[in-house]
């Protein structure tokens, strides 16, 4: 081989690697801008229609609820919700599909749907929300040596196959098409390699990047609600809040503990109201809706009223008195997915009623049962013992009262 072809067979392949390495950058960018578009495009309106239920649905209320709230500065409420609606859609779609089956309620990842959006409105204010689209944008020099580097290739190779033809036309024609056919399928299968190869780095510093994010928000919030109520402070604080509604009845009709038989209270959650629990524990909410029993010789004294829990206070209240006679029945339902009802009807066609639910299938958390958390809940709720009492007046009359005190004698 002369030096001439030497050089000439070098120079086409070190074109053929410059424009391999160049292109392959070039079109690794194009495909994922092309992504990221495809990704943040707006929904179609037919597609945006669609409810969700469930988990989902719920993480749909948070973040329609924070992009409403979370309004860029000098933006009008339809130019950002338009302008954000893919990304809105592609946000919400992660934090579905990574909490969906983990049995994590909604309202344990509100902080982090209220960090995203914020992000989101961030990069609006500052205009860096579309910056993908000039990072992913091809570089003059990439597209430069792409292009030189396949004329180098191609001006080589011709240049080779025009010398050797004429020597052995029918050996150059085969080796010439060999060559190209595995030149072809080599760069199509390296191509794939390092395209997912930049993929997977590029998703993965993109993930990381998020996820500092996410942490420094999450110790953010969890410094702020440092300082917040166990909860066995809210159990403490919630049974204060009885004994100051029972000492209220009792002066309100001039009795003192002495004068009663029996007292039980029913605790149902008020309206509106928000409620949050720990791990295995009763749903606490802001609000309540008590219904106290006082049981005295000549009959019952019952209150309700509703508490504002966050600020202590009580309103609303309403007070009803009859005798045991007046007890027609004591209903109570009991649903397979937990929810509780109980009913007290009077001879007079008056009813008393308190609702108790349980928690939705989908903010069960692990190694939890709707079973479970009914119970806990249930028993936080003083419904066992005022369903005891109640029964037992309903079925007896005013003898329970004697029964009973006849029967924790003996035992």
């Amino acid at each position: 081989m002369s030096s001439t072809a030497l050089l000439v067979y070098l120079l086409s392949i070190g074109g053929g690697s410059c424009a391999a390495r160049a292109g392959a950058e070039w079109h690794f960018l194009t495909e994922r801008r092309r992504a990221k578009d495809k990704e943040y495009r707006r929904p179609r309106e037919h597609a945006s229609r669609a409810k969700s239920t469930g988990f989902a649905g719920k993480v749909d209320q948070h973040f329609d609820h924070y992009f409403a709230t979370y309004l860029p500065h000098n933006t009008s409420r339809s130019a950002w919700l338009a302008g954000t609606a893919g990304i809105r859609r592609s946000v919400r779609d992660e934090i579905v599909d990574v909490y969906r089956e983990q049995r994590t309620g909604v309202e344990k990842i509100a902080w982090l749907i209220r960090y995203r959006v914020s992000e989101v409105r961030r990069q609006w204010e500052n205009g860096t929300l579309w910056n993908y689209q000039q990072e992913l944008s091809p570089p003059l020099a990439i597209k430069v040596v792409t292009l030189l580097g396949l004329a180098v290739l191609t001006s080589g190779t011709i240049w080779t196959v025009g010398r050797a033809a004429p020597t052995a036309p029918a050996s150059t024609i085969t080796s010439t098409f060999l060559a190209l056919l595995a030149g072809a399928l080599a760069s199509r299968a390296w191509l794939q390699i390092f395209v997912e190869h930049q993929r997977y780095a590029a998703d993965k510093a993109e993930a990381t990047r998020i996820q500092k994010g996410c942490e420094a928000a999450f110790r953010r919030w969890k410094l702020k609600l440092a300082d917040k109520p166990t909860d066995p402070d809210m159990a403490a604080w919630l049974d204060h809040d009885r004994k100051v509604l029972l000492d209220e009845a009792l002066h309100h009709y001039g009795l003192t503990m002495s004068d009663m038989i029996a007292h039980a209270f029913i605790e149902t959650a008020g309206s509106p109201t928000k409620r949050a629990r720990v791990h295995k524990g009763p749903w606490r909410y802001t609000r309540y809706r008590l219904l106290l029993f006082l049981l005295t010789k000549d009959g019952v004294r019952q209150l309700s009223a509703d508490l504002d829990f966050e600020r202590g206070t009580f309103h609303d209240r309403a007070r009803t008195n009859y005798r045991y006679e007046a007890v027609a029945a004591v209903r109570v339902r009991q649903a397979d997915d937990g929810d509780h009802s109980f009913e007290l009807a009077l001879v007079n066609g008056e009813l008393v009623k308190a609702e108790m639910l349980a928690a939705a299938m989908e903010e069960l958390q692990v190694d939890e049962t709707l079973a479970t958390v009914s119970e806990t809940t249930l028993d936080a709720a003083g419904l066992g013992h005022t369903l005891h009492v109640m029964e037992g007046i309903a079925a007896e009359g005013k003898c329970w009262i004697e029964q009973e005190r006849q029967r924790k004698a003996d035992f």
